[in-house]
């Protein structure tokens, strides 16, 4: 059973997560294309949500997003998969490391951070033919879904990371 404090908690920061991505509608994010070159990446969107920056980058076979984060939060967090044990997102974690190591990211993001993508199954794949991954019902995501998803794993870190402070 649901506390009865606990739904207006959701719905107050649905709707402040809803806010913010009618803001960035305004402000020009780009539509997610799926290609079949990696060279063709670009950066879908960017920002920064409660302090702490995102991206987006799309392009290539799927999108992939991104959380900059400290790196003593990796350290005390990386699992041995190579992601984060305590961030929940699609696929989860895949990718963590110096924004150096990515073939793109916003200029004026240096540092740690961590990623996933949208490449799994039941994901729309660049590399297959619009005809197969219809057949298959594999998704293709928006920027907006994304957008929402890093708003969520930002503030997922921030909740650790106060939860380590206490």
């Amino acid at each position: 059973m649901i506390a009865e404090w606990y739904v207006p908690i959701m719905m107050s920061q649905f709707d402040d997560i809803s806010r913010t991505i009618q803001i960035k509608k305004m402000e020009k994010m780009k539509k997610i294309v799926y290609g079949k070159n990696w060279d063709l990446i670009y950066i879908a969107d960017q920002g920064e949500y409660k302090g702490v920056k995102y991206f987006i980058v799309a392009g290539g076979i799927h999108p992939c997003a991104y959380v900059m984060c400290d790196p003593d939060f990796v350290t005390r967090h990386k699992d041995d998969w190579g992601g984060l044990d305590c961030i929940n997102v699609h696929g989860g974690v895949t990718w963590v490391d110096d924004t150096k190591q990515l073939r793109k990211h916003p200029e004026g993001y240096e540092g740690m951070c961590f990623g996933w993508d949208y490449g799994h199954c039941d994901d729309w794949a660049g590399y297959w033919s619009d005809v197969d991954n219809m057949m298959y019902g594999n998704k293709k995501w928006t920027t907006d879904e994304i957008l929402y998803e890093c708003k969520s794993a930002i503030d997922q870190y921030l909740e650790v990371m106060e939860e380590e402070r206490v």
